[in-house]
């Protein structure tokens, strides 16, 4: 009876324990269950949450951009009359934004393309990194802050291309030989201290009682 006894009381505890053993894996199973929605909710909640802040960051953040010269605003303020120079033209920018837009820069490059009314050539890529090269600080205009809504009347050198001076290039497009495209990056900082670029194109083109005159480009306008 005793050995019986001590068989019945080995089942009861062996028998418990699996029990014991199926119960803790139950609870693991469970645990990991809750935690990977907790997860998905968590994650859920914080790209709910970003999505905010990005719009919030949209809606309030500066935004740069250059006033084309063929413009009603640009009319209003002079800016259709300003680029008539061989040498130097005036850039007019306005912050369309709802906050200030500090430490901002302007970079400005030439390209001399042969024929009248040329095309960007394909072969050249608008690089904001290359137009922004520490190394090339003769094309940098001053730092300055810029108000929500105010405008900016920066005048500007025109760089020598590669190759030719500026009045070896003007006299090339009085002579109606070549085309000149002004281009270049307007750096600056938002509120949320982050880096902004805005790039900006105009072509030369020649028309009745005026000398060197830029029209905004179809392409590489655009900003981040």
């Amino acid at each position: 009876l005793s050995a019986l006894a001590a068989i019945n009381i080995s089942m009861s505890s062996s028998s418990s324990n699996w029990w014991i053993v199926f119960l803790t894996l139950a609870l693991v199973i469970v645990g990991g269950i809750q935690c990977r929605v907790y997860y998905k909710q968590w994650k859920i909640m914080r790209e709910t949450v970003d999505h905010a802040r990005e719009s919030s960051e949209k809606g309030l953040r500066a935004y740069i951009g250059v006033i084309p010269n063929d413009s009603a605003e640009a009319k209003s303020t002079g800016a259709s009359e300003v680029s008539h120079f061989p040498k130097s033209c005036t850039i007019f920018i306005k912050n369309s934004g709802q906050t200030p837009a500090y430490k901002v820069v302007i970079y400005l490059q030439c390209m001399r393309v042969h024929g009248v009314d040329a095309l960007w050539p394909e072969n050249i890529q608008f690089s904001v990194q290359d137009i922004m090269r520490p190394t090339n600080t003769s094309n940098r205009g001053s730092s300055l802050t810029l108000g929500a809504g105010q405008v900016s009347e920066s005048t500007h050198l025109l760089p020598d291309v590669e190759g030719a001076t500026m009045d070896e290039v003007f006299n090339a497009f009085q002579k109606k030989e070549a085309t000149i495209f002004m281009y270049g990056v307007i750096s600056y900082e938002d509120i949320y201290q982050k880096a902004r670029f805005t790039k900006f194109c105009n072509v030369s083109r020649q028309f009745s009682n005026s000398g060197l005159t830029f029209i905004t480009y179809d392409r590489h306008n655009d900003a981040d």
